[in-house]
């Protein structure tokens, strides 16, 4: 397998059946997890920057620096494909495990996206942002149970929005943190900060 650039991001599909990568060639490639054969190869009008796949691997979502989020379904390439265009770079976009929303950011906002609502001619997100930060999103996770966002800034900004009653939780900490992720359970926030300190928050 061979990307022409810089990848920036590579994802594999929870079947196991595919493996997406994106950079700054402007391309999602697809490729065949069993033999490395690249199936597909999407262009994107800016560099990419994520990538995700719904929970069936028949869909994968992109985004790039255009502030483009696309969905494809790589399961019928043929087919016509559905984005949503954003004003700023695009940091995350992830289906939420359950595959009934997107969660995506772009600069220093939070969005949560109904996949259904997305169309061929290129429309502004709909609706408002559900968080507006201070600082540009570094790092967002999402829970296991498709409930929680959590969300990190590059001003040190630490958060836990709750989807379903769109309530707020700021988390005090002493460091900045560099990564998150969701116990299997969805109990407890998991992060890592530069000071190597590994942190979990019921």
């Amino acid at each position: 397998m061979l990307q022409d650039s810089f990848i920036d991001e590579v994802q594999v599909s929870a079947n196991g059946q595919w493996i997406a990568t994106t950079g700054s060639d402007k391309t999602v490639r697809v490729w065949n997890a069993s033999t490395g054969a690249e199936m597909f190869r999407i262009p994107l009008n800016g560099n990419g920057s994520v990538l995700g796949f719904d929970k069936t691997g028949k869909y994968l979502v992109s985004g790039d620096d255009s502030g483009e989020i696309g969905i494809w379904d790589i399961s019928v390439m043929s087919a016509s494909t559905n984005y949503v265009q954003f004003n700023g770079l695009i940091a995350n976009a992830q289906y939420t495990p359950a595959g009934d929303a997107i969660i995506a950011s772009d600069d220093n906002r939070v969005w949560v996206l109904n996949p259904a609502a997305f169309s061929p001619q290129t429309p502004r997100p709909q609706g408002k942002a559900v968080r507006e930060m201070k600082g540009a999103i570094n790092h967002l996770a999402v829970s296991p149970d498709s409930t929680r966002i959590a969300v990190s800034t590059t001003l040190d900004e630490l958060l836990l929005y709750n989807i379903k009653n769109r309530t707020v939780v700021n988390i005090k900490h002493d460091n900045i943190v560099t990564s998150l992720a969701f116990s299997a359970d969805s109990a407890q926030l998991i992060t890592g900060d530069t000071n190597g300190n590994l942190q979990t928050w019921d």
